[in-house]
């Protein structure tokens, strides 16, 4: 209990609800711990689970217990405990007990550090001044990296938080934005202004894309508060021919009334036309860094954190990393675009977010080491790599878009996991889903559509779940299971794939149970070495592939009534 010394150091959360009190048993001292609601429920003391993106502290009024709601008294001790991914999921990040105190004799005791202590506005404007601003709306800085220097010279209390507001404009530097405040959580950064509409009827124009970018004219309900050289954020555009394409980050290189001329990346050779609807919101707030510098950068070992980021566009020159996370929140105005990496998330650091729009960078969003990153509805677009997630991490990832890609547009490998339910990976250079090398995906409902490679591939001991999703028009096979792997494709479409719709290869198994595999170039399902296709005789329809139907091939096994399928 965080009310005396003697109780207040956590070692770790005890894993299993069986393990008595003073009994010995596994304790979690990092990672991610999951448990459920009621379990959670019964050491919270609430109920509905965690606080999905809450900090939980020791409590220092119940023994046993954690609470979002930091100590504040004197004598009471704050013990960051972890952060909440989802209601029955905690990433385990133990701090050292802080004790809470007052100064009684200022002519004799002072802090070492002044504090913070209540909410606190800060103002940055491109018409602001580093050496004679001090940081008020009326005497703003000029750099959002004076502001940070400000704050570092400060601690600030538990319950309160800093806003550094970005006026409209743009910030050019060559120097890094390093966070690194011990109390870096309370610390928001925002954009002032952003403006939404929506995109009208049918675009103008889409130029075919050269070097990774296309000029694009499109139609917006109003263009009002628009003006060239801000950048627009588009997450759910759908319709149309292609109409993903117009998902990024995008620079108004042009505006003639509400037709609106950006700049989008792309390495697809293919165009976005017709009717496309979707969403667009106007950001005024852009940082421009220089020089090969990086942008943001939050201390990630140990993992440091930034409370807020949002409504700012972050853009490189081709080189550095856009935003290095330690521990960060990020709005759902959020773009990052022309960099070597876009967004860095390394080392068992955390990142929660939306909308985030990551564009025309070397390597999109890249979740490493132990990172977990719960970031909906986000786009990687024009990269070369779009979303990976690698080396043991974990992402949620759902209704995303990954499209225009050079290489694949998700790429899950060595022993993660990730859950990317209703997403899009289209137009991509290489296979729009690939999983591999004991990792993990849960693709319910996906769209893999129009890639160079394959729409999906699990393999090397993976697995997949892919019920309801659709591949379709790619260039090599629509699903691929190979080397050990296993995929639940019920009620999955493969069609008009170059290759096979469905193939299932080395000692790999597959649930086809409803499933439909038509007009692709090879079979609608091929069975090979050693491999094993359940569910074969439920509903599953193939019809019009060159190659034919089904075929199995050396020592393999095709469960359920062949005959009851649909040929061609």
């Amino acid at each position: 209990m965080a009310n005396a010394a003697a109780t207040t150091f956590v070692t770790g959360l005890v894993q299993a609800t069986s393990v008595a009190n003073h009994a010995s048993g596994a304790v979690q001292t990092n990672g991610v711990l999951t448990a459920t609601a009621v379990q959670w429920n019964a050491i919270t003391g609430g109920s509905g689970g965690l606080t999905t993106g809450s900090v939980y502290f020791l409590s220092p009024t119940m023994a046993g217990q954690i609470t979002t709601t930091a100590p504040t008294t004197s004598g009471q001790y704050v013990v960051q405990v972890g952060i909440a991914l989802s209601t029955t999921e905690l990433d385990v990040q133990i701090g050292p007990p802080i004790l809470l105190g007052t100064v009684t004799s200022p002519s004799t005791m002072q802090p070492v550090q002044p504090v913070i202590a209540s909410n606190l506005s800060l103002y940055v404007a491109t018409t602001g001044n580093d050496t004679t601003g001090n940081g008020t709306v009326g005497n703003p800085w000029a750099s959002l990296g004076k502001a940070i220097s400000y704050l570092n010279s400060y601690a600030i209390a538990p319950n309160a938080t800093v806003t550094i507001y970005l006026g409209d404009g743009t910030y050019s530097t060559g120097t890094a934005v390093n966070i690194n405040h011990p109390n870096g959580a309370q610390i928001n950064i925002t954009g002032t202004n952003i403006y939404t509409t929506t995109l009208s009827g049918s675009i103008t124009s889409f130029a075919i894309p050269s070097g990774g970018s296309a000029s694009a004219v499109i139609n917006v309900a109003s263009s009002a508060n628009m003006a060239v050289n801000d950048y627009i954020l588009i997450s759910n555009a759908t319709g149309g021919s292609h109409g993903w394409l117009l998902n990024g980050c995008h620079k108004i290189t042009n505006i003639a009334s509400n037709a609106v001329t950006i700049s989008v990346k792309s390495w697809s050779s293919n165009q976005a036309s017709g009717a496309i609807t979707g969403n667009i919101t106007t950001v005024k707030s852009i940082l421009t860094f220089t020089g090969g510098v990086n942008g943001i950068v939050i201390q990630a070992n140990p993992p440091l954190a930034l409370g807020l980021l949002d409504k700012v566009i972050l853009v490189g020159n081709g080189s550095g990393t856009g935003l290095t996370v330690g521990c960060i929140t990020c709005g759902s105005s959020v773009g990052i675009t022309t960099w070597n990496y876009g967004l860095v998330a390394g080392a068992n650091t955390l990142i929660i977010g939306s909308n985030l729009c990551c564009s025309g960078c070397v390597t999109g969003l890249y979740i490493s080491t132990g990172a977990a990153a719960v970031v909906q509805s986000t786009v990687a677009n024009g990269c070369s790599a779009g979303f990976t997630v690698t080396a043991g991490s974990k992402a949620i990832a759902n209704n995303s878009n990954f499209v225009g890609n050079s290489s694949s547009g998700a790429y899950i490998s060595y022993g993660s996991s990730a859950q990317l339910n209703s997403s899009v990976a289209c137009d991509n250079g290489g296979t729009g889903f690939y999983i591999t090398n004991t990792s993990a995906a849960y693709l319910n409902s996906a769209v893999s559509r129009y890639n160079v490679g394959g729409g999906v591939t699990v393999q090397q001991t993976s697995s997949g779940d892919c019920t309801s999703c659709v591949a379709s028009n790619n260039g090599n096979q629509g699903y691929l299971v190979s080397w050990a792997s296993f995929a639940t494709l019920g009620s999955a479409t493969a069609n008009a794939n170059s290759n096979h719709g469905i193939w299932i290869a080395n000692m790999s198994s597959a649930w086809v149970g409803s499933c439909t595999s038509t007009s692709n170039t090879g079979y609608g399902i091929i069975v090979q070495n050693m491999s094993h296709a359940a569910g074969c005789g439920t509903s599953t329809t193939l019809s019009g592939n060159s190659s034919g139907t089904v075929t199995p091939a050396i020592s393999t096994t095709v469960s359920g009534n062949v005959g009851s399928f649909t040929l061609s």
